[in-house]
């Protein structure tokens, strides 16, 4: 019986946010992605945790990480560290899985496009599957992992590309749209 209860929490889920869930895996073009997001950071993660919490009468895993602010490309940040949450995780070899969970590791070092869900608690969730982008050493140069945003043939993004460049790219777009 428990094996359907876990069954019919999935279903649940999935129907309950489908429209979400639809949008969440479709890979983003970078301008979207910058549009979309309240808070854009650079950072190393430092603890990840996960948690049982209530959602309605079901009791679903969320996975907490938190990163370590190394600098704010866009938006404002009053803390030196921002909270992720994720549906999604395990705890002991029991948890929930989702279309929304991003897998973070410990000392990752990561570019971030993020939003609210709780200002007070300083807490952000990632939008879409192209919210997190790994940033990798090559001959001690940061490089980053694009892969997972949608290309445009017309922009200068790369599957892998050095992390200044794609910064530039980022602080260009933001000042033209100021302009």
């Amino acid at each position: 019986m428990r094996k359907f209860s876990h069954l019919y929490v999935i279903m649940f889920l999935i129907i309950s946010i489908s429209s979400s869930l639809y949008s969440y895996g479709i890979k983003e073009e970078l301008e979207d992605l910058i549009d979309g997001s309240e808070l854009i950071i650079t950072g190393k993660v430092s603890q990840i945790v996960s948690k049982f919490e209530k959602y309605q009468e079901h009791t679903l895993v969320y996975t907490y990480v938190t990163v370590d602010c190394t600098s704010i490309i866009n938006g404002n940040l009053e803390t030196i560290s921002v909270a992720i949450k994720m549906l999604g995780g395990t705890i002991n070899g029991i948890g929930n899985w989702s279309d929304s969970y991003i897998p973070f590791t410990k000392d990752e070092e990561v570019l971030l496009f993020l939003n609210y869900i709780d200002r007070s608690q300083n807490l952000f969730k990632i939008n879409s599957i192209s919210g997190k982008i790994p940033i990798n050493y090559e001959n001690d140069k940061k490089v980053v992992d694009c892969s997972m945003l949608r290309k445009n043939p017309n922009k200068e993004i790369e599957s892998y590309m050095k992390l200044e460049k794609l910064l530039k790219i980022i602080n260009k777009y933001l000042n033209n749209k100021e302009m």
